[in-house]
């Protein structure tokens, strides 16, 4: 076999991406703490559907649920309200700007 057989590329690619992977949870472990259980499992598929551009727990990532607020789930809302991460402004912004959209469509 030489190395251009396409499984051995297939193969080697993996392993870049799983180190990859590997050094970005790493880096990242530090600021992931910042984030509560309760908001990980409420907001985890907020954040995959709105803002995984952007590491967890980074000021990116809370600037960016706070601009998509209206979309969020109420669970996740909810959870971020008892973690301090939204006021109770933010939330009644949010369902004003939902109520709106509901009423538009």
């Amino acid at each position: 076999m030489t190395s251009t057989n396409p499984l051995r590329r297939f193969a080697a690619a993996l392993a870049v991406a799983v180190v990859t992977t590997a050094a970005l949870v790493t880096a990242n472990a530090a600021s992931a703490r910042d984030v509560s259980p309760a908001v990980k499992r409420a907001c985890a598929n907020d954040y995959f559907a709105h803002c995984s551009m952007h590491p967890v727990g980074t000021p990116a990532v809370r600037k960016c649920m706070r601009a998509v607020g209206p979309r969020l789930s109420k669970p996740c809302i909810g959870a971020l309200a008892a973690a301090g991460e939204v006021t109770k402004a933010d939330r009644k912004r949010y369902k004003t700007a939902s109520t709106n959209k509901s009423r538009r469509n």
